[in-house]
């Protein structure tokens, strides 16, 4: 039954290729535009029920403990290579300002500060609370204040933290592209046709543009993390180009045998 739909599906599509290819670029546009119309914001969550930290969290957060929740780091050295918190009265006062400038920051309940030794290095730890009541904003708080605070300041700063794995979106992936250049011209190589080529490649990616542009519409109704989009992008790509890859492989043995182009299309999934 279900070769035989399968059948059905590629002969149509082998018969009437500019009406498929037109259906999914409008359903690749109806999902795009669903995304940036009703998308919903990717969201980590820090809960894993059944494990004992997950309930020692719980515990504190239900007796208000403030460690209860999200935490980032500013780590700060003074420039001058010479200089050190212990004896520069510059590097203090700097820190002293960082301090109480970070303590200031939008849902920070406290903050701590250490001092290595060697007096080089400060760590100021910024406690947050729990991530349902943070949002992206918290972040691009942290990194403004951190901006503007390491502007003439005698300190040099990096900053990291919970906060960061909770809301930073992971950068443009350069793997992804080059695994897809290196792909594209492997299959020129077997398949020595620009358009053989460029089929595997193409329905993979009009299937990755769906997938990953309807997260953001499923986040409506369930957590979705940060990294899915990512996962997404290496999975889909991988086996979509595998699956084309196949079908393509099988079309053109087909018509190797001598069979019409609508045949070929519908055997492809013939064992």
């Amino acid at each position: 039954m279900m070769s035989k739909s399968l059948y059905r599906l590629g002969h149509l599509a082998a018969r009437r290729p500019w009406v498929v290819i037109g259906s999914w670029l409008v359903v690749v546009g109806v999902v795009i535009g669903a995304s940036g119309a009703f998308g919903h914001p990717l969201k980590d969550s820090m809960q894993v029920p059944g494990l004992d930290s997950q309930q020692a969290s719980e515990l504190m957060a239900t007796a208000g403990a403030s460690d209860a929740g999200l935490t980032a780091q500013v780590v700060a050295t003074p420039l001058d290579d010479d200089a050190t918190f212990l004896d520069s009265a510059e590097a203090r006062s700097a820190l002293a300002t960082l301090h109480r400038g970070a303590a200031a920051l939008p849902h920070v309940l406290k903050t701590t500060q250490d001092v290595s030794p060697d007096g080089r290095v400060a760590l100021l730890r910024l406690q947050y609370p729990l991530v349902d009541e943070l949002s992206r904003q918290d972040l691009s708080n942290l990194k403004a204040f951190g901006d503007a605070a390491g502007e003439g300041s005698p300190l040099r700063l990096e900053m990291g933290g919970d906060l960061y794995y909770a809301f930073e979106q992971p950068p443009p992936a350069a793997g992804e592209l080059i695994g897809l250049l290196v792909a594209a011209l492997l299959l020129f190589l077997a398949f020595g046709s620009l358009i053989a080529t460029a089929l595997p490649l193409g329905t993979a990616l009009v299937g990755l543009a769906v997938g990953v542009s309807s997260m953001s519409v499923i986040a409506n109704v369930i957590d979705i993390p940060s990294w899915a989009p990512l996962l997404g992008a290496m999975v889909g790509l991988g086996v979509g180009i595998d699956y084309a890859l196949f079908i393509v492989t099988r079309h053109r043995d087909h018509l190797a045998r001598g069979l019409p182009v609508a045949e070929a299309a519908g055997g492809t999934d013939e064992v």
